[in-house]
């Protein structure tokens, strides 16, 4: 079968007398140690397979070095774009911007000079692309010059000139790779980042051709253009164009395995609908399969991950602070139930806000007229006052200070409804950034199995704060009766927090409260 493709290179002392031409990816020199090899070794199957038609192995070996390079040389496909049927009318036709490339050697010119411009000599896109500006030529018109020559096979870069109203278009081999230039780039681009966050300089190969490299350096000259007519406002291609459409250096590549960035693939309308997917924290894999069944197109899982860290960054941006963050991160989960306790350092007032686990519902806020078991020295209204200070607990939409916040789970208050005899809770110091206690309160199901029943930041190990808790945020985290239901409750022996506890745990449908066990405090 390898004798049906490969043509015989010609005997082997003509080969051998060229000794200054360089043989594919080897030297003469690395040929001539071959054929010695393959000549001395006469025993073995290969050699004698390849003697019987005449043929050595360096010789095949050329030829194989042949047809790559012949495969680096192919025309362009069908580049394949809508237009206009004519300058009057709007309907869609499919045109093969391939079939507009000559040379000047087949009779090519320059596009019409723009009082010659008509329909006989110009493709015009659409009425609807009539504008000319730097955004506009990002978002609508080079995407569907890259996604046509993607489906050709190969990427192009595209550039505007501004002084003859043009997109020159470049097959991406039309340029050196220029390693340190994007070095330099890449250090000014992370020069104002934390070194935490800084990547990693990655070693990859190039798709680019690179200067001086054997067998990775000729550049590909396929190009054309896509005009603007600033008299009438739109986009045109000359019918016939100066340009090159054979392909060199390089080979055609399956369009599948061709991967642009998203924002040439994917509809702004589409990018936001993949953005609102993000804030209702849906997965990026969700996100990917929900992308390709809208556009057909496939986006890379790095891709779609990329486009997610994006989002994330732009929402730090618009929340100043600590509190802002984490209002926003519970508030927006339709699988979270929430609840916030607020005041005003000023007046002393306390709010709630509250939010159900339920799609689409909405944080309600009301006044916290019950008050809070306190002692004098240590009251809500103190601790607000001494705190208005930290500009990181202040929620930037109210300006108010955030006290306390806690939280669960849907599938944390069924376990909690089916299982709830059992419950422990305990805090933990200095574990985030805010070195705010992190109190989590867990039950245990029919397996001995622990599972979380709630979490709640809390301003500290006060009286007051243990009191909210468990008056104000585990009745409405775990609506219904099974607080009343606990049976056991384990904690350490903070008298705060067991108070608390004996003030609102446990009820009377079995015993008249819940029996409460303290352990040893560790530390």
């Amino acid at each position: 079968m390898m004798n049906n493709i490969i043509t015989t290179a010609g005997s082997s002392s003509a080969a051998s007398n060229n000794t200054s031409a360089t043989r594919g990816a080897f030297g003469s020199s690395a040929y001539a140690a071959m054929e010695n090899a393959l000549e001395g070794s006469t025993s073995t199957p290969m050699h004698n397979s390849q003697a019987r038609d005449g043929t050595t192995y360096a010789q095949k070996l050329q030829s194989l070095t042949r047809l790559r390079n012949k495969l680096k040389e192919w025309p362009s496909p069908p580049i394949l774009i809508h237009v206009a049927e004519s300058l009057t009318s709007d309907n869609i036709i499919e045109i093969d911007i391939a079939e507009t490339i000559l040379s000047r050697e087949e009779g090519a010119t320059n596009a019409p000079q723009a009082h010659k411009r008509n329909e006989d000599n110009c493709y015009w896109f659409a009425t609807l692309f009539n504008k000319n500006d730097k955004e506009y030529r990002k978002t609508e018109i080079i995407p569907g010059i890259r996604a046509a020559c993607r489906r050709a096979g190969f990427k192009v870069n595209c550039h505007y000139n501004s002084k003859k109203n043009y997109i020159e278009v470049n097959c991406f081999r039309h340029k050196y790779h220029q390693e340190e230039k994007n070095k330099a780039r890449n250090e000014k681009k992370q020069g104002g980042m934390k070194k935490a966050t800084q990547q990693k300089e990655k070693k990859k190969k190039s798709e680019k051709p690179v200067n001086g490299m054997e067998d990775n350096d000729e550049l590909c000259p396929v190009h054309f253009r896509v005009y603007w007519d600033v008299g009438k406002n739109r986009w045109f291609l000359p019918k016939v164009q100066v340009g090159v459409k054979v392909h060199c250096g390089h080979k055609h590549k399956d369009p599948s395995d061709i991967r642009l960035e998203m924002k040439d693939t994917i509809s702004p309308t589409d990018m936001q609908i993949a953005r609102d997917a993000f804030d209702s924290h849906i997965n990026i894999s969700s996100t990917q399969r929900l992308l390709e069944t809208r556009t057909g197109e496939t986006p890379s899982w790095q891709q779609v991950y990329q486009m997610r860290q994006q989002q994330l960054n732009k929402q730090k941006e618009d929340q100043k602070t600590s509190c802002d963050q984490l209002v926003h991160f519970l508030t927006t989960n339709d699988d979270i139930s929430c609840t916030f306790l607020f005041a005003d350092p000023e007046t002393s007032l306390l709010t709630e806000k509250k939010k159900k686990a339920k799609r689409n519902s909405a944080l309600t806020v009301e006044e916290l007229t019950t008050p809070l078991h306190a002692d004098e020295a240590d009251s809500p209204a103190t601790y607000a006052k001494s705190m208005k200070q930290r500009e990181q607990l202040i929620h930037t939409e109210t300006g108010q200070l955030m006290l306390a916040a806690a939280w669960t789970t849907y599938d944390q208050r069924r376990k909690f409804d089916m299982f709830p005899e059992f419950a422990s809770g305990d805090d933990t110091e200095g574990t985030n950034s805010e070195k705010r206690p992190l109190y989590t309160l867990l039950g245990k199901d029919q397996n001995e199995k622990i599972f979380p029943i709630a979490w709640a930041f809390l301003p500290s190990k006060s009286l007051w704060a243990y009191d909210w808790f468990f008056s104000r945020a585990m009745p409405l985290l775990h609506p219904g009766d099974a607080i009343q239901r606990v049976e056991l409750i384990v904690t350490d022996a903070d008298p705060q927090e067991t108070s608390a506890i004996a003030n609102h745990i446990g009820g009377n449908l079995k015993p008249s409260a819940a029996e409460l066990r303290s352990v040893l405090p560790h530390y």
